[in-house]
């Protein structure tokens, strides 16, 4: 089939340029629909994967976090393609459109029904992680009482608080995320995410938190308060950063990635980071625009920065935006707010 349409658009083009003088070829046509594409406030990641380019300046970080359906480039693509209509009916003295683009339904049958980043979990795998990490909260709950039982609770405690942030804020699977308490500020519901910048914090982000992060952060920090007085004997030294794990024998350790994911014993262990890939495909699927959800995902080059002086960007819009689609988000997912252990 890719052969067929490549052949039959080669002899278009050669009899539209012989008759008309025109000098089209298949790379000025693909230049054109995908400036076409990313006009105004599009989707650029969505323009490279219909095009098939990439943009000029190189690589786009969008791209390996975005898996979206045929069925949205589609859409895409007919509302660029409709765009032709006024100026080609000109160029032909034209008094009526000339292209006739529709809105096609494609054929999902076949399991193509999405494309790009193959490490979009489906929506029903990360509503079974969640469901698999209350049970894990339950089970280990009922069996407390002796010591053991209860690290192993901190510790599935710790990494439930942990993932429920990553599913709300996009964090990166880095060591002790959130590494300071100054980086939230629950009266406000915000964090200040900075897990992939330089000296600058050119790269540090602002996200809105929904309010099941925020009772469950006032929850964990309760709870790590009477663990660390529980274990103030252990210590030289109070611990600094929100998050720890404990050891068989109640010594405290940093939260790392390879201790996460023991923990949380996700099916298949797939990469901490599907989180990422979750939530910008779903942002996008949802009606977010691209700057928004580059704004959350921390992709922005040198300039762009939305936090800048004398950017544009309107943060009251973004917040709005973002907070009511991952609070829709939790509550389908069934995430929610878990007290901690009693000491």
């Amino acid at each position: 089939m890719h052969e067929l349409l490549k052949n039959a658009l080669s002899q278009l083009l050669s009899t539209a340029n012989r008759e008309t003088g025109a000098r089209l070829t298949e790379k000025r046509l693909s230049l054109h629909l995908f400036n076409a594409l990313n006009t105004g406030n599009a989707d650029l990641a969505g323009a490279c994967l219909i095009a098939a380019r990439m943009p000029t300046f190189g690589q786009l970080s969008p791209l390996y976090y975005y898996a979206p359906s045929v069925a949205d480039l589609t859409r895409q693509y007919t509302a660029a393609i409709r765009r032709f209509d006024r100026p080609l009916a000109v160029a032909l003295d034209l008094g009526t459109a000339v292209t006739t683009a529709k809105a096609l339904t494609p054929d999902t049958d076949n399991g193509n029904g999405y494309v790009g980043s193959q490490m979009v979990p489906r929506t029903n795998y990360v509503d079974d992680i969640v469901t698999q990490l209350l049970r894990q909260q339950h089970a280990a709950k009922n069996r407390r009482g002796r010591f053991d039982s209860w690290v192993r609770f901190h510790n599935f405690y710790t990494a439930y608080t942990v993932a429920m942030l990553m599913f709300c804020t996009g964090y990166r699977s880095i060591r002790d995320p959130l590494p300071r308490l100054s980086h939230i500020n629950l009266s406000r519901g915000v964090i200040v995410v900075a897990d992939k910048t330089n000296d600058h914090q050119s790269h540090a982000r602002f996200i809105p938190l929904p309010p099941v992060m925020i009772d469950q952060f006032h929850r964990y920090l309760k709870h790590r308060h009477a663990v660390l007085s529980r274990l103030r004997l252990y210590l030289n030294h109070d611990w600094d950063t929100p998050f720890l794990l404990l050891d068989v024998y109640g010594n405290p350790q940093p939260v790392t990635p390879a201790r996460l994911e023991h923990h949380l014993q996700w099916p298949h262990s797939p990469p901490l980071n599907i989180n990422r890939h979750y939530l910008h495909t779903q942002f996008k699927e949802r009606g977010c625009s691209a700057e928004e959800v580059d704004a959350f995902m921390g992709h922005w080059d040198m300039g762009q920065e939305p936090w800048a002086k004398h950017s544009t960007f309107c943060p009251r819009a973004y917040r709005h935006s973002i907070t009511s689609q991952v609070e829709d988000m939790m509550l389908e997912q069934g995430w929610t707010v878990i007290e901690g252990t009693a000491l």
